[in-house]
C-alpha cells in the first residue's frame, strides 16, 4: 500500500495477506509488517512464521 507520509515522502506499506511476517531479502530481518520510503531499495518475502496475535482469543476470561 503507497501512501505519503505528512512531510511529503512517498512511503510504501508492506505485509502478508496470509497472515505470516514478511522477510527483508536483503538484512534476513523478519517483520510483522514494514513501511519504507518508496524507493525500492528493499524487497519482502513471506516466511512460513505465523504472526503471534496480540489479543490470545479466551486468555483471562473466567465464568462467574
Amino acid at each position: 500500500e503507497k501512501f505519503v507520509r505528512e512531510d511529503g515522502m512517498p512511503m510504501i506499506h508492506r505485509w502478508s495477506d496470509l497472515g505470516v511476517k514478511i522477510r527483508q531479502n536483503e538484512t534476513g530481518k523478519p517483520y510483522d509488517d514494514a513501511v519504507d520510503v518508496d524507493d525500492g531499495k528493499y524487497t519482502y518475502s513471506e516466511t512460513d512464521e505465523k504472526i503471534e496475535s496480540e489479543v490470545k482469543e479466551n486468555e483471562g476470561i473466567t465464568e462467574d
